[in-house]
């Protein structure tokens, strides 16, 4: 991965290519993959950012994000998981839908994989596989629990984006600019990976 936090208790990438910056953060036991998980708050919002002098986050035209999940909040209401700027965003759009939204060149692409909320209440693994240089029907894969979803609803348009432009690499996650769509929940276990790669492997 080019992106690993493991939340041991702390905010380490332990590839050591970015940094997280974030309100106060709440770390709980017991985690998924290890002794303890990360507490997001509503309201909350961690960015993550490059470290150093390099651009690992501007490369992500092929890519993997990956991460267990656990909510308290399995309503209607709407929380992100993880954006970035006016390239990505996936989000929980309500109880019954995870939606997608990415810029294919041209236009929004958006996409909405059907899913049940209340299942949440215990950990679940999370894996959204793209390839923004493959054709739209295949540039975008999620997988839950390493089971691919069949997409409800694919098609073109605008797809709002709340993210300061001035930051255009930095991935905001658990929420955006707008705290009350921030998750409220567990994490576990984020990864990034430049390449697609097999869900099986983070099981």
């Amino acid at each position: 991965p080019i992106v690993h936090y493991k939340f041991e208790n702390n905010l380490i990438d332990e590839t050591g290519n970015t940094t997280l910056n974030a309100d106060t953060p709440i770390f709980v036991t017991p985690g998924r993959h290890s002794y303890y998980s990360l507490h997001m708050q509503q309201g909350s919002e961690f960015n993550i950012t490059n470290t150093g002098g390099n651009n690992i986050l501007g490369n992500l035209s092929q890519f993997t994000i990956s991460f267990w999940l656990k909510w308290n909040d399995t309503t209607d209401a709407v929380q992100h998981f993880v954006q970035q700027n006016e390239f990505f965003s996936f989000r929980k759009l309500n109880a019954t839908k995870i939606q997608i939204g990415f810029w294919n060149g041209t236009a929004w692409k958006i996409i909405e994989y059907p899913y049940v909320a209340t299942s949440f209440s215990n950990f679940h693994h999370l894996s959204w596989v793209v390839n923004l240089n493959e054709p739209d029907s295949t540039k975008s894969k999620l997988f839950i629990n390493g089971v691919s979803v069949t997409p409800t609803v694919s098609a073109t348009g605008t797809f709002p984006t709340t993210i300061n432009s001035t930051e255009q690499f930095n991935i905001f996650w658990g929420g955006t600019y707008n705290p009350e769509f921030s998750t409220d929940g567990f994490f576990d276990d984020f990864r990034i990976f430049l390449l697609y790669t097999s869900d099986a492997a983070d099981e």
